[in-house]
């Protein structure tokens, strides 16, 4: 079992009301140990349109990617690959590279950020490491599936046969439990994004049974769903049930090692209260509520 303080964290590309630019300045600038982002292509015409120059600030951070929501699956399998091709070599235009940065309290971002580095509750340090040489990097994207698993086949076939040097990972999604999928998610040897909110909104706990899932999981998305079931909200983790605690500890520790965890949330004070509740239920913390 990883410790909790060793996993990889990562936070969204959208947490303030600004430019993609902005916030990838703010994030790759901050004293928190989430050293990766999860840029949302979530609209794929707004997605392809964005500049080179919107990429130049991932400094410091590793990086993936969500593909959009709105693929052209009628269009076929070509049609779809064709764009996320597009978008996941979109920020390679940018070459940063660089050193984590410890930030500067004069900056105005870390004037907002700074006070929020430690646990409030504990005053443990979550500053992550200085120093630390990284290169910015699209290491994977996430595939929302279609219906047809047919498709989902056809563009894990242009993938395979691309070899592009990134995953691709397939998500469980509110209308999609990856049932239908795993076909083709087990004879195409397809890598998995288990979003924890939609598994527990959704009813989705049969994936936690399946055998093959565990080696599968390289990213996972966490955050409180809420309480009613059927519909889902993206809570910070604070907002977690006593039971949905115990479920996202069972996911986190059947997930490997290397697999980053995401907080998909969507604002930097929930963010913060989402690390700190990430931490406690390395203490026993599960059942706090």
């Amino acid at each position: 079992m990883t410790p909790l303080r060793d996993r990889t964290l990562a936070a969204v590309s959208h947490l303030w009301e600004c430019s993609l630019a902005e916030n990838l300045r703010r994030i790759s600038a901050w004293e928190l140990p989430i050293r990766q982002v999860g840029l949302l292509f979530y609209e794929r015409e707004t997605s392809l349109g964005y500049a080179p120059e919107e990429f130049s600030n991932l400094v410091g951070l590793s990086a993936h990617a969500h593909l959009p929501m709105d693929l052209p699956w009628e269009a076929g399998a070509k049609a779809v690959w064709d764009i996320i091709c597009r978008l996941m070599e979109k920020p390679s235009a940018c070459g940063a590279t660089g050193f984590l940065s410890s930030g500067k309290e004069d900056e105005p971002c870390m004037r907002e950020c700074a006070p929020l580095a430690h646990d409030r509750n504990t005053g443990r340090n979550l500053t992550r490491p200085e120093g630390k040489k990284t290169e910015c990097q699209l290491w994977g994207g996430v595939l929302h599936p279609p219906a047809e698993p047919r498709l989902l086949a056809g563009v894990a076939g242009l993938w395979r046969k691309a070899g592009p040097g990134w995953r691709l990972m397939v998500e469980n999604i509110p209308s999609q439990d990856l049932r239908v999928h795993w076909p083709v998610i087990r004879d195409m040897d397809l890598p998995v994004c288990l979003d924890v909110g939609h598994l527990m909104a959704f009813g989705q706990e049969w994936l936690l049974d399946e055998p093959g899932l565990p080696g599968r999981v390289e990213l996972v998305h966490c955050y409180a769903p809420g309480r009613a079931r059927g519909v889902h909200v993206h809570l910070p983790l604070s907002e977690l049930t006593g039971a949905q605690a115990v479920t996202v500890r069972r996911i986190l520790d059947m997930a490997p090692a290397t697999a980053p965890i995401l907080f998909e949330i969507f604002s930097y004070a929930h963010l913060l209260d989402s690390l700190e509740r990430f931490y406690q239920l390395d203490a026993g913390g599960e059942n706090r509520k």
